[in-house]
């Protein structure tokens, strides 16, 4: 997903409090999690992917240092992206995960879920955003991305070597 980082070097800024993305927990974070999990076992039907997204959400806000209730967001917006017909919509959800992502990162610093999910979501941000004529932009994304992808190497991340590799190439 790293190749796709073009256009995102702007997309890392200060993230809002995780308070303003995320509803106040209807139930425990385990609860929330399981439901989120069971939600996301219906994703194909309408509405549950969001669903899911919510609850995974809610879970990181009920307890923020499970990088998995926040990778579970990024999956889902990764899912309703792939499936939205609407450009803008699209734009919104992928920067939202970038959101996430670096909300991940902030609160769980050394799980490398957070890593990838972040990575994901970049890639999928920088899918949605066009580069033509924005070649240093380019290159400072993809620069971002193979230090991503280093730090994810050095922690042992066996899709990292493919991720470093691309970001190389795309720098060539």
């Amino acid at each position: 997903m790293l190749v796709l980082c073009v256009g995102c070097a702007q997309a890392l800024h200060k993230p809002p409090p995780l308070e303003t993305i995320a509803a106040a927990p209807g139930a425990a974070a385990a609860q929330l999690l399981a439901d989120a999990d069971a939600a996301w076992g219906r994703r194909g039907e309408p509405g549950q992917a969001a669903a899911a997204e919510d609850l995974y959400l809610q879970a990181a806000r009920a307890d923020p240092r499970n990088p998995g209730s926040f990778a579970g967001a990024i999956r889902a917006k990764a899912f309703r992206i792939g499936r939205e017909k609407d450009g803008g919509e699209r734009s919104r959800l992928a920067e939202s995960a970038v959101i996430v992502g670096q909300l991940c990162e902030e609160n769980v610093p050394a799980a490398a879920a957070c890593d990838y999910w972040l990575a994901a979501a970049l890639g999928l941000q920088a899918r949605e955003r066009s580069a033509k004529g924005r070649a240093a932009e380019a290159r400072s994304a993809y620069s971002q991305a193979l230090r991503l992808a280093m730090d994810a190497a050095w922690r042992g991340d066996p899709d990292a070597a493919g991720w470093a590799d691309d970001a190389r190439a795309a720098l060539r």
